[in-house]
């Protein structure tokens, strides 16, 4: 006798529960940094697969209570990974204090695993980098400067990934807090983890640009003189990004899942947005966009 055998419900429950997750993102109920935590959670899938395959395809039943030990294990692993995430009296504050040390130029990589990032002007200057970073105790940073020439090469980047969703302990646990030089020319690469970033680029003297955008809330105001090129890549969650009047620019939008909207005044055509006066204008800016899962919103401001 043959019996037809069982297709498992865990698959369909978590695709429904993903589809679930990304509206209440998209409504702005859940923090779009609860994808950087389930990212890291990925073996708990491999164990539903194996259960789905010995228990789950024999009945409903099964099936169920398959995908009820998959969501009691999600669970427990976001409140065993959550616990003591401060930076309380465990906690540690980095001094960030780098100086040009006669620099003329600069390349620049900062690279932030979670957390707030805030990236402003540094008034004139001879420090390259200068603020705070706080980290949980059990995190490193790691700082490398060296002089090529008349240019400053810095790094300052924090290894590997942390899981913070927000309502939970240690969500708001890390923060960036930095400035930056806006006078010497710079090639800037920001590269940011989970939480919400705000990268204030607008008095800036960049020659390059790259961001690279992990999960939450992105937004990056531009410089508003120059000739340079920004390579955007946005990441889970909405991207806002910040375009000064009086700075022409040329956007080159991938979309994939995500969606990008631009909103200005460009000529259109199929997925290139371009100023009337892009070719003769003295500040402009030649973008690349790519998204990932959220949205790219492009628009214009008044500077300041």
């Amino acid at each position: 006798m043959n019996h037809e055998r069982r297709r498992g419900l865990v698959f369909p429950i978590l695709l429904i529960a993903a589809g679930l997750l990304l509206l209440l993102n998209t409504l702005g109920i859940l923090d779009w940094s609860l994808w950087s935590l389930l990212a890291n959670l990925w073996p708990i899938i491999l164990i539903a697969i194996g259960l789905d395959a010995i228990i789950g395809r024999r009945s409903v039943t099964g099936s169920l209570a398959v995908a009820l030990i998959t969501l009691v294990l999600i669970f427990g692993s976001v409140m065993y990974l959550n616990a003591g995430m401060g930076t309380g009296p465990d906690g540690t504050a980095h001094t960030i204090s780098q100086s040009l040390d006669g620099a003329t130029r600069a390349r620049v990589e900062l690279k932030a695993g979670a957390g707030a990032v805030q990236l402003n002007p540094l008034p004139d200057s001879d420090q390259l980098v200068a603020g705070i970073v706080r980290l949980r105790s059990d995190r490193e940073l790691e700082q490398s400067f060296n002089l090529d020439g008349d240019t400053a090469d810095y790094r300052l980047v924090s290894p590997g990934s942390t899981v913070l969703v927000p309502g939970l302990p240690g969500a708001n646990a890390e923060t960036w807090d930095l400035q930056l030089n806006q006078v010497v020319p710079t090639d800037l690469t920001v590269a940011t983890g989970a939480g919400e970033s705000t990268l204030h680029l607008e008095r800036m003297n960049l020659t390059d640009l790259g961001v690279n955008v992990g999960v939450g809330v992105t937004t990056v105001n531009l410089p508003e003189r120059g000739r340079y090129a920004a390579d955007i890549k946005g990441g889970i969650g909405p991207m806002h990004l910040r375009i000064p009047k009086g700075m022409a620019a040329r956007i080159q939008a991938n979309s994939g899942i995500g969606t990008v909207r631009v909103s200005g005044d460009f000529e259109h055509q199929g997925d290139v947005y371009v100023s009337p006066d892009f070719d003769t204008a003295s500040n402009r800016v030649d973008i690349t966009i790519t998204t990932g899962i959220g949205r790219v919103t492009v628009e214009t401001y008044r500077g300041e």
